[in-house]
């Protein structure tokens, strides 16, 4: 098993920059799909990529993956063979060694913090 990055990104259809599917963190695409797009819809219409998570998979199931959601000819295009060579890693990918190899992010918006009441002191009480 190799490790396989997926990432999130703007996907203009048919080279369309009016025409622009974001895929975000929830529904987001392997950097395998990213060329099977780019054989689509051209090969400058995936654009802002960034990084979202990584597994485990081979090539082969990838391929596999790929040819049950698109059409065989831009799959087979970029990906030829029964052992296909696929480019699986970001290059905005974080380090491993990094927090033990565990991705730990702070989105703005999502830090949870309980609000904390005030608690008078014996020296703010009044005599």
């Amino acid at each position: 098993m190799a490790e396989m990055d997926w990432v999130e990104c703007e996907v203009m259809i048919g080279g369309d920059a009016r025409m622009v599917h974001y895929k975000g963190q929830s529904d987001p695409v392997s950097i395998p799909e990213v060329a099977v797009l780019r054989e689509i819809h051209g090969e400058e219409s995936v654009r802002n990529l960034k990084y979202v998570k990584t597994t485990e998979t081979s090539a082969g199931e990838e391929k596999l993956r790929l040819l049950t959601r698109y059409s065989a000819a831009p799959v087979n295009t970029a990906f030829p063979g029964r052992a296909p060579s696929m480019h699986m890693k970001a290059d905005d990918r974080p380090s491993r060694e990094i927090e033990g190899g565990v991705r730990k992010v702070q989105r703005p918006g999502t830090k949870h913090t309980a609000a904390t009441p005030f608690i008078p002191s014996a020296d703010d009480s009044e005599e």
